[in-house]
C-alpha cells in the first residue's frame, strides 16, 4: 500500500517524530494515531462524547518526550477567607 501526504508541513511533523525518537517507523506512529484516535460512526449521535484524559494526554506533543510532571506533597493550603 502506497500512502501519499500532500501537506509539507505534515510530513515534517512526521520525520521530527521518527527523528526525536518518539517512534522508530511511519508505522508504529500510524499504529499508535489509530489506537488513540476512535473510530467515528458517522450514525452515532453521541458527538459531544468527551474522551477520557488519557486519551486527551496521548494525543498531547509532549507524548514520549521524556517530560515528567509531578504532583507536589506538601501539605494542603489553607485558603484566605
Amino acid at each position: 500500500m502506497t500512502i501519499e501526504i500532500h501537506e509539507p508541513e505534515l510530513e515534517q511533523r512526521i520525520q521530527q517524530l521518527i527523528c526525536s525518537g518518539a517512534y522508530s517507523s511511519v508505522e508504529e506512529l500510524l499504529r499508535w494515531a489509530l489506537n488513540v484516535t476512535p473510530a467515528k460512526d458517522p450514525l452515532s449521535s453521541s458527538a459531544t462524547e468527551r474522551e477520557s484524559l488519557g486519551a486527551f494526554l496521548r494525543r498531547s506533543p509532549l507524548w514520549r518526550s521524556g517530560l515528567e510532571i509531578e504532583r507536589l506533597k506538601d501539605e494542603p493550603r489553607v485558603p484566605e477567607l
